[in-house]
Protein backbone atom coordinates (compact mmCIF):
# COMPACT_ATOMS: atom_id res chain seq x y z
CA UNK A 1 0.00 0.00 0.00
CA UNK A 2 1.00 3.62 -0.41
CA UNK A 3 3.11 4.85 2.51
CA UNK A 4 1.39 6.68 5.35
CA UNK A 5 4.01 9.41 4.91
CA UNK A 6 2.43 10.46 1.61
CA UNK A 7 -0.98 10.86 3.23
CA UNK A 8 0.59 12.81 6.10
CA UNK A 9 2.27 15.16 3.60
CA UNK A 10 -1.06 15.77 1.87
CA UNK A 11 -2.82 16.37 5.19
CA UNK A 12 -0.19 18.92 6.23
CA UNK A 13 -0.40 20.64 2.86
CA UNK A 14 -4.18 20.86 3.10
CA UNK A 15 -3.91 22.33 6.61
CA UNK A 16 -1.52 25.01 5.32
CA UNK A 17 -3.80 25.88 2.43
CA UNK A 18 -6.82 26.06 4.70
CA UNK A 19 -4.96 28.48 7.00
CA UNK A 20 -3.87 30.54 3.98
CA UNK A 21 -7.46 30.77 2.70
CA UNK A 22 -8.73 31.76 6.13
CA UNK A 23 -6.13 34.53 6.35
CA UNK A 24 -7.30 35.83 2.96
CA UNK A 25 -10.98 35.33 3.94
CA UNK A 26 -11.41 32.95 1.00
CA UNK A 27 -13.75 29.90 1.32
CA UNK A 28 -12.01 26.54 1.45
CA UNK A 29 -13.44 23.02 1.52
CA UNK A 30 -11.47 20.05 2.80
CA UNK A 31 -11.05 16.82 0.86
CA UNK A 32 -13.73 15.20 3.01
CA UNK A 33 -16.14 17.98 2.20
CA UNK A 34 -15.28 17.71 -1.48
CA UNK A 35 -16.37 14.08 -1.49
CA UNK A 36 -19.94 15.27 -1.20
CA UNK A 37 -19.64 17.10 -4.50
CA UNK A 38 -18.83 16.18 -8.07
CA UNK A 39 -15.15 15.49 -8.68
CA UNK A 40 -12.95 17.59 -10.97
CA UNK A 41 -13.50 17.03 -14.68
CA UNK A 42 -10.60 15.85 -16.78
CA UNK A 43 -10.39 19.21 -18.58
CA UNK A 44 -10.20 21.19 -15.36
CA UNK A 45 -7.66 18.81 -13.90
CA UNK A 46 -5.35 19.28 -16.89
CA UNK A 47 -5.72 23.05 -16.72
CA UNK A 48 -4.17 23.20 -13.24
CA UNK A 49 -1.59 20.46 -13.68
CA UNK A 50 1.55 22.03 -15.15
CA UNK A 51 4.58 19.95 -14.27
CA UNK A 52 8.05 20.32 -15.66
CA UNK A 53 9.14 17.65 -18.12
CA UNK A 54 11.01 14.69 -16.71
CA UNK A 55 14.74 14.65 -17.36
CA UNK A 56 14.33 10.99 -18.25
CA UNK A 57 12.63 9.59 -21.31
CA UNK A 58 10.67 7.31 -18.97
CA UNK A 59 7.17 8.72 -18.33
CA UNK A 60 6.36 9.53 -14.72
CA UNK A 61 4.26 7.05 -12.77
CA UNK A 62 1.03 8.25 -11.20
CA UNK A 63 2.66 8.34 -7.76
CA UNK A 64 5.62 10.34 -9.12
CA UNK A 65 3.23 12.79 -10.79
CA UNK A 66 1.39 13.19 -7.48
CA UNK A 67 4.60 13.74 -5.51
CA UNK A 68 5.79 16.29 -8.07
CA UNK A 69 2.48 18.13 -7.84
CA UNK A 70 2.74 18.17 -4.04
CA UNK A 71 6.24 19.68 -4.26
CA UNK A 72 5.06 22.27 -6.78
CA UNK A 73 2.04 23.18 -4.69
CA UNK A 74 4.10 23.41 -1.48
CA UNK A 75 6.37 25.94 -3.21
CA UNK A 76 3.37 27.98 -4.35
CA UNK A 77 1.93 28.06 -0.83
CA UNK A 78 5.28 29.30 0.52
CA UNK A 79 5.48 32.00 -2.17
CA UNK A 80 4.35 35.49 -1.15
CA UNK A 81 2.55 36.03 -4.46
CA UNK A 82 -0.41 33.66 -4.15
CA UNK A 83 -2.91 32.61 -6.78
CA UNK A 84 -5.50 31.33 -4.29
CA UNK A 85 -7.93 29.85 -6.81
CA UNK A 86 -5.18 27.91 -8.58
CA UNK A 87 -3.82 26.66 -5.24
CA UNK A 88 -7.29 25.47 -4.24
CA UNK A 89 -7.82 23.75 -7.60
CA UNK A 90 -4.45 21.99 -7.35
CA UNK A 91 -5.22 20.84 -3.81
CA UNK A 92 -8.46 19.38 -5.11
CA UNK A 93 -6.54 17.54 -7.81
CA UNK A 94 -4.01 16.23 -5.24
CA UNK A 95 -6.88 14.71 -3.25
CA UNK A 96 -8.42 13.14 -6.34
CA UNK A 97 -5.12 11.66 -7.54
CA UNK A 98 -4.39 10.24 -4.09
CA UNK A 99 -7.82 8.57 -3.92
CA UNK A 100 -7.30 6.96 -7.32
CA UNK A 101 -3.85 5.72 -6.34
CA UNK A 102 -5.25 4.19 -3.14
CA UNK A 103 -7.94 2.36 -5.10
CA UNK A 104 -5.33 1.00 -7.52
CA UNK A 105 -3.22 -0.22 -4.58
CA UNK A 106 -6.30 -1.92 -3.11
CA UNK A 107 -6.99 -3.57 -6.47
CA UNK A 108 -3.43 -4.94 -6.58
CA UNK A 109 -3.72 -6.18 -3.00
CA UNK A 110 -7.01 -7.94 -3.77
CA UNK A 111 -5.37 -9.69 -6.72
CA UNK A 112 -2.40 -10.77 -4.59
CA UNK A 113 -4.46 -12.07 -1.67
CA UNK A 114 -7.47 -13.59 -3.41
CA UNK A 115 -6.48 -13.94 -7.05
CA UNK A 116 -9.63 -12.02 -8.00
CA UNK A 117 -9.59 -9.42 -10.75
CA UNK A 118 -11.77 -6.33 -10.81
CA UNK A 119 -12.78 -4.21 -13.73
CA UNK A 120 -10.68 -1.21 -14.67
CA UNK A 121 -12.31 2.21 -14.38
CA UNK A 122 -12.82 2.44 -18.13
CA UNK A 123 -15.04 -0.66 -18.18
CA UNK A 124 -17.22 0.33 -15.25
CA UNK A 125 -20.74 1.57 -16.01
CA UNK A 126 -23.33 3.34 -13.87
CA UNK A 127 -25.41 0.17 -13.84
CA UNK A 128 -22.49 -2.06 -12.80
CA UNK A 129 -21.51 0.29 -9.97
CA UNK A 130 -25.02 0.36 -8.53
CA UNK A 131 -25.29 -3.43 -8.92
CA UNK A 132 -22.04 -3.97 -6.98
CA UNK A 133 -23.23 -1.60 -4.22
CA UNK A 134 -26.51 -3.45 -3.90
CA UNK A 135 -24.80 -6.84 -3.93
CA UNK A 136 -22.49 -5.76 -1.09
CA UNK A 137 -25.37 -4.33 0.95
CA UNK A 138 -27.38 -7.53 0.47
CA UNK A 139 -24.79 -9.63 2.30
CA UNK A 140 -26.06 -10.88 5.66
CA UNK A 141 -24.18 -11.44 8.91
CA UNK A 142 -25.68 -13.69 11.56
CA UNK A 143 -25.08 -13.02 15.24
CA UNK A 144 -26.74 -16.35 16.09
CA UNK A 145 -23.50 -18.24 16.87
CA UNK A 146 -22.59 -15.62 19.45
CA UNK A 147 -26.03 -15.63 21.07
CA UNK A 148 -25.96 -19.33 21.92
CA UNK A 149 -24.60 -20.01 25.38
CA UNK A 150 -21.31 -21.89 24.88
CA UNK A 151 -20.86 -25.24 26.57
CA UNK A 152 -17.71 -26.83 27.90
CA UNK A 153 -15.86 -28.22 24.87
CA UNK A 154 -14.07 -31.53 24.76
CA UNK A 155 -10.39 -31.37 25.59
CA UNK A 156 -10.75 -28.70 28.30
CA UNK A 157 -11.09 -29.75 31.92
CA UNK A 158 -14.00 -28.64 34.07
CA UNK A 159 -11.66 -26.57 36.23
CA UNK A 160 -10.15 -24.82 33.22
CA UNK A 161 -13.61 -24.16 31.72
CA UNK A 162 -14.86 -22.61 34.96
CA UNK A 163 -11.80 -20.34 35.00
CA UNK A 164 -12.58 -19.27 31.44
CA UNK A 165 -16.22 -18.65 32.39
CA UNK A 166 -15.27 -16.62 35.45
CA UNK A 167 -12.86 -14.44 33.52
CA UNK A 168 -15.27 -13.96 30.61
CA UNK A 169 -17.96 -12.72 32.99
CA UNK A 170 -15.51 -10.47 34.81
CA UNK A 171 -14.24 -8.96 31.58
CA UNK A 172 -17.74 -8.58 30.09
CA UNK A 173 -18.98 -6.79 33.20
CA UNK A 174 -16.01 -4.45 33.15
CA UNK A 175 -16.45 -3.88 29.40
CA UNK A 176 -20.10 -2.94 29.91
CA UNK A 177 -19.17 -0.49 32.69
CA UNK A 178 -16.55 1.23 30.52
CA UNK A 179 -19.16 1.58 27.76
CA UNK A 180 -21.56 3.26 30.19
CA UNK A 181 -18.88 5.64 31.48
CA UNK A 182 -17.75 6.58 27.99
CA UNK A 183 -21.36 7.35 27.13
CA UNK A 184 -21.60 9.93 29.93
CA UNK A 185 -18.12 11.24 29.13
CA UNK A 186 -16.71 10.86 32.63
CA UNK A 187 -13.83 8.40 32.46
CA UNK A 188 -12.67 9.33 35.96
CA UNK A 189 -15.72 7.67 37.52
CA UNK A 190 -14.15 4.31 36.79
CA UNK A 191 -13.55 2.31 39.98
CA UNK A 192 -9.78 1.97 39.91
CA UNK A 193 -9.67 -1.08 42.16
CA UNK A 194 -12.28 -2.86 40.06
CA UNK A 195 -10.51 -1.83 36.85
CA UNK A 196 -7.19 -3.13 38.09
CA UNK A 197 -8.72 -6.42 39.17
CA UNK A 198 -10.59 -6.91 35.90
CA UNK A 199 -8.07 -5.69 33.35
CA UNK A 200 -4.89 -7.06 34.83
CA UNK A 201 -6.40 -10.40 35.82
CA UNK A 202 -7.67 -10.75 32.28
CA UNK A 203 -4.20 -9.69 31.09
CA UNK A 204 -2.70 -12.67 32.92
CA UNK A 205 -5.46 -14.90 31.62
CA UNK A 206 -4.87 -13.87 28.00
CA UNK A 207 -1.15 -14.53 28.38
CA UNK A 208 -2.00 -18.18 29.01
CA UNK A 209 -3.51 -18.40 25.55
CA UNK A 210 -0.23 -17.28 24.02
CA UNK A 211 1.66 -19.98 25.93
CA UNK A 212 -0.90 -22.69 25.20
CA UNK A 213 -2.78 -21.91 21.95
CA UNK A 214 -4.81 -25.13 22.27
CA UNK A 215 -6.76 -23.55 25.11
CA UNK A 216 -8.00 -20.77 22.87
CA UNK A 217 -10.55 -22.26 20.49
CA UNK A 218 -13.82 -21.05 19.00
CA UNK A 219 -15.66 -21.86 22.22
CA UNK A 220 -13.52 -19.45 24.24
CA UNK A 221 -13.96 -16.68 21.67
CA UNK A 222 -17.71 -17.22 21.63
CA UNK A 223 -17.85 -17.35 25.42
CA UNK A 224 -16.35 -13.87 25.72
CA UNK A 225 -18.60 -12.52 22.96
CA UNK A 226 -21.71 -14.11 24.48
CA UNK A 227 -21.10 -12.59 27.90
CA UNK A 228 -20.44 -9.16 26.39
CA UNK A 229 -23.39 -9.08 23.99
CA UNK A 230 -26.01 -10.02 26.57
CA UNK A 231 -24.87 -7.08 28.71
CA UNK A 232 -24.52 -4.55 25.88
CA UNK A 233 -28.07 -5.13 24.61
CA UNK A 234 -29.23 -3.18 27.67
CA UNK A 235 -27.47 -0.02 26.44
CA UNK A 236 -29.56 2.48 24.48
CA UNK A 237 -26.57 3.72 22.48
CA UNK A 238 -22.77 3.85 22.62
CA UNK A 239 -20.20 6.62 22.47
CA UNK A 240 -16.42 6.38 22.06
CA UNK A 241 -14.71 9.29 23.79
CA UNK A 242 -11.39 8.48 22.11
CA UNK A 243 -12.83 8.81 18.59
CA UNK A 244 -15.81 11.12 19.25
CA UNK A 245 -18.08 8.56 17.58
CA UNK A 246 -21.69 7.63 18.30
CA UNK A 247 -22.96 4.09 17.69
CA UNK A 248 -26.58 2.97 17.79
CA UNK A 249 -26.41 -0.77 18.34
CA UNK A 250 -24.18 -3.55 19.64
CA UNK A 251 -22.86 -4.61 16.25
CA UNK A 252 -21.77 -1.10 15.33
CA UNK A 253 -20.01 -0.67 18.68
CA UNK A 254 -18.18 -3.99 18.51
CA UNK A 255 -17.10 -3.27 14.93
CA UNK A 256 -15.69 0.08 16.05
CA UNK A 257 -13.13 -1.59 18.33
CA UNK A 258 -11.48 -3.25 15.33
CA UNK A 259 -11.44 -0.10 13.22
CA UNK A 260 -8.12 1.49 12.33
CA UNK A 261 -9.13 4.81 13.86
CA UNK A 262 -9.97 3.32 17.25
CA UNK A 263 -6.95 1.02 17.33
CA UNK A 264 -4.70 4.01 16.61
CA UNK A 265 -6.24 6.01 19.47
CA UNK A 266 -6.17 3.04 21.85
CA UNK A 267 -2.49 2.32 21.13
CA UNK A 268 -1.74 5.93 21.98
CA UNK A 269 -3.40 5.49 25.38
CA UNK A 270 -1.85 2.13 26.34
CA UNK A 271 1.12 3.84 27.97
CA UNK A 272 -0.96 6.56 29.58
CA UNK A 273 -1.13 6.87 33.34
CA UNK A 274 -4.23 6.49 35.45
CA UNK A 275 -7.66 5.29 34.48
CA UNK A 276 -7.49 6.12 30.78
CA UNK A 277 -5.04 3.25 30.32
CA UNK A 278 -7.70 0.80 31.51
CA UNK A 279 -10.00 1.82 28.65
CA UNK A 280 -7.24 1.27 26.12
CA UNK A 281 -6.42 -2.14 27.58
CA UNK A 282 -10.10 -3.05 27.38
CA UNK A 283 -10.02 -2.52 23.62
CA UNK A 284 -6.83 -4.57 23.36
CA UNK A 285 -8.33 -7.46 25.33
CA UNK A 286 -11.50 -7.52 23.30
CA UNK A 287 -9.46 -8.12 20.15
CA UNK A 288 -7.17 -10.63 21.86
CA UNK A 289 -9.87 -12.72 23.50
CA UNK A 290 -12.59 -12.89 20.88
CA UNK A 291 -12.99 -12.79 17.12
CA UNK A 292 -16.40 -11.12 17.29
CA UNK A 293 -15.16 -7.54 16.91
CA UNK A 294 -13.01 -8.34 13.88
CA UNK A 295 -15.71 -10.45 12.25
CA UNK A 296 -18.39 -7.76 12.59
CA UNK A 297 -15.92 -5.10 11.46
CA UNK A 298 -14.94 -7.16 8.40
CA UNK A 299 -18.61 -7.65 7.55
CA UNK A 300 -19.34 -3.93 7.64
CA UNK A 301 -16.08 -3.14 5.88
CA UNK A 302 -16.90 -5.49 3.01
CA UNK A 303 -20.42 -4.10 2.85
CA UNK A 304 -19.01 -0.59 2.53
CA UNK A 305 -15.73 -0.90 0.63
CA UNK A 306 -16.35 -3.77 -1.80
CA UNK A 307 -18.38 -1.72 -4.30
CA UNK A 308 -15.75 1.04 -4.35
CA UNK A 309 -13.01 -1.49 -4.95
CA UNK A 310 -14.93 -3.22 -7.71
CA UNK A 311 -15.81 0.08 -9.39
CA UNK A 312 -12.37 1.64 -9.05
CA UNK A 313 -13.97 4.32 -6.83
CA UNK A 314 -16.08 5.41 -9.77
CA UNK A 315 -19.54 6.32 -8.48
CA UNK A 316 -22.62 7.59 -10.29
CA UNK A 317 -23.40 11.24 -9.69
CA UNK A 318 -26.97 12.12 -8.75
CA UNK A 319 -29.39 13.07 -11.51
CA UNK A 320 -32.88 14.57 -11.56
CA UNK A 321 -34.42 11.26 -10.44
CA UNK A 322 -32.09 10.77 -7.46
CA UNK A 323 -33.24 11.29 -3.87
CA UNK A 324 -32.75 12.76 -1.38
CA UNK A 325 -32.23 16.07 -3.12
CA UNK A 326 -30.10 18.67 -1.41
CA UNK A 327 -33.21 20.87 -1.30
CA UNK A 328 -35.11 18.19 0.62
CA UNK A 329 -32.28 17.76 3.13
CA UNK A 330 -32.02 21.53 3.62
CA UNK A 331 -35.78 21.70 4.22
CA UNK A 332 -35.57 18.88 6.79
CA UNK A 333 -32.83 20.80 8.59
CA UNK A 334 -34.90 24.00 8.61
CA UNK A 335 -37.90 22.18 10.06
CA UNK A 336 -36.28 19.87 12.61
CA UNK A 337 -32.65 20.76 13.38
CA UNK A 338 -33.20 23.13 16.28
CA UNK A 339 -36.19 21.24 17.68
CA UNK A 340 -34.21 18.00 17.87
CA UNK A 341 -30.54 18.99 18.20
CA UNK A 342 -31.08 22.23 20.12
CA UNK A 343 -28.57 25.07 20.03
CA UNK A 344 -25.40 23.04 19.54
CA UNK A 345 -22.14 24.87 20.15
CA UNK A 346 -20.34 24.02 16.92
CA UNK A 347 -16.92 25.02 18.27
CA UNK A 348 -17.23 22.38 21.01
CA UNK A 349 -18.10 19.40 18.83
CA UNK A 350 -14.55 18.03 19.10
CA UNK A 351 -14.85 18.13 22.88
CA UNK A 352 -15.90 14.63 24.00
CA UNK A 353 -17.33 15.68 27.41
CA UNK A 354 -19.50 18.29 25.68
CA UNK A 355 -20.71 15.89 22.98
CA UNK A 356 -21.52 13.18 25.53
CA UNK A 357 -23.44 15.73 27.64
CA UNK A 358 -25.81 16.69 24.80
CA UNK A 359 -26.41 13.17 23.46
CA UNK A 360 -29.06 12.03 26.00
CA UNK A 361 -31.43 14.90 25.17
CA UNK A 362 -30.88 14.49 21.44
CA UNK A 363 -31.75 10.79 21.66
CA UNK A 364 -34.78 11.62 23.80
CA UNK A 365 -36.07 14.14 21.26
CA UNK A 366 -35.51 11.73 18.38
CA UNK A 367 -37.74 9.26 20.23
CA UNK A 368 -40.33 11.90 21.15
CA UNK A 369 -43.32 13.04 19.10
CA UNK A 370 -41.25 15.45 16.99
CA UNK A 371 -38.61 12.78 16.30
CA UNK A 372 -41.25 10.26 15.27
CA UNK A 373 -42.76 12.86 12.96
CA UNK A 374 -39.34 13.39 11.36
CA UNK A 375 -38.81 9.68 10.78
CA UNK A 376 -42.30 9.25 9.36
CA UNK A 377 -41.60 12.03 6.84
CA UNK A 378 -38.24 10.48 5.91
CA UNK A 379 -39.68 6.97 5.68
CA UNK A 380 -42.52 8.00 3.39
CA UNK A 381 -40.15 10.01 1.21
CA UNK A 382 -37.65 7.17 0.73
CA UNK A 383 -40.40 4.60 0.11
CA UNK A 384 -41.14 6.31 -3.20
CA UNK A 385 -37.55 6.32 -4.42
CA UNK A 386 -36.07 4.14 -7.15
CA UNK A 387 -32.63 5.78 -7.08
CA UNK A 388 -31.45 6.60 -3.54
CA UNK A 389 -28.13 8.39 -3.07
CA UNK A 390 -25.99 9.00 0.02
CA UNK A 391 -24.42 12.44 -0.35
CA UNK A 392 -21.87 11.64 2.35
CA UNK A 393 -20.52 8.37 0.93
CA UNK A 394 -21.71 8.65 -2.68
CA UNK A 395 -23.46 5.28 -2.56
CA UNK A 396 -26.45 4.72 -4.86
CA UNK A 397 -29.06 1.97 -4.41
CA UNK A 398 -32.53 1.33 -5.80
CA UNK A 399 -34.67 0.80 -2.70
CA UNK A 400 -35.28 2.01 0.84
CA UNK A 401 -34.25 -1.25 2.55
CA UNK A 402 -30.72 -1.17 1.13
CA UNK A 403 -30.44 2.57 1.67
CA UNK A 404 -31.25 2.16 5.36
CA UNK A 405 -28.76 -0.67 5.61
CA UNK A 406 -26.09 1.65 4.25
CA UNK A 407 -27.06 4.43 6.68
CA UNK A 408 -26.61 1.94 9.55
CA UNK A 409 -23.10 1.01 8.37
CA UNK A 410 -20.44 2.21 10.88
CA UNK A 411 -18.33 3.56 8.02
CA UNK A 412 -21.18 5.89 7.06
CA UNK A 413 -21.87 6.80 10.68
CA UNK A 414 -18.22 7.56 11.38
CA UNK A 415 -17.38 9.50 8.23
CA UNK A 416 -16.82 13.25 8.33
CA UNK A 417 -17.22 13.56 12.08
CA UNK A 418 -15.87 17.10 12.09
CA UNK A 419 -16.62 20.38 13.80
CA UNK A 420 -19.49 21.21 11.47
CA UNK A 421 -21.96 19.08 13.44
CA UNK A 422 -22.52 16.34 10.90
CA UNK A 423 -22.26 13.71 13.61
CA UNK A 424 -25.73 14.95 14.56
CA UNK A 425 -26.97 14.61 11.00
CA UNK A 426 -30.76 14.27 11.31
CA UNK A 427 -31.16 11.63 8.61
CA UNK A 428 -28.40 9.39 10.02
CA UNK A 429 -29.63 9.66 13.61
CA UNK A 430 -33.30 9.23 12.75
CA UNK A 431 -32.87 6.14 10.57
CA UNK A 432 -30.48 4.49 13.01
CA UNK A 433 -32.66 5.14 16.05
CA UNK A 434 -35.97 4.14 14.48
CA UNK A 435 -34.67 1.09 12.59
CA UNK A 436 -32.24 -0.09 15.27
CA UNK A 437 -30.91 -3.57 14.63
CA UNK A 438 -30.99 -5.93 17.57
CA UNK A 439 -28.50 -8.72 18.11
CA UNK A 440 -31.30 -11.14 18.96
Amino acid sequence: MLPDKLKDEIDRLETSIKALCESKEVPFESRKQKKEKVKLTGDRAESVFHLSASSSTRPLSEEERLRQLIDELSAEVADEDHDIEQIKAKMELVGEMFDELMVEEMRKLLKQTTGADVETREKVTRTSVIASMEAALSVEFSMAPYLRKPVQPKGISRAAWLEHLKMAKKFAEFFSITCALQRVGDLEKLDEEMATLAVYTVDDWSEKFKKNPLDRDENISQLVAYEIIKRLEEHEYFYCTFCNTVEFNVQQHLAHYASGVHCKHARGKIDAEGKVQAYALTAKHLLNLSKISEEVHNYYSTQYSAPYLESGAKVPNPDKHTIPTLEFLADIDRQYWTEINGELEVKRLKDSPYVSSVLPEIFRRHKSKIGKKLFEELDQYFAKGKMLFCHRCRVTVSNRTLFYRHIRNPFHIGSDYLEDGRQFNLLTFSINIHTRESSS
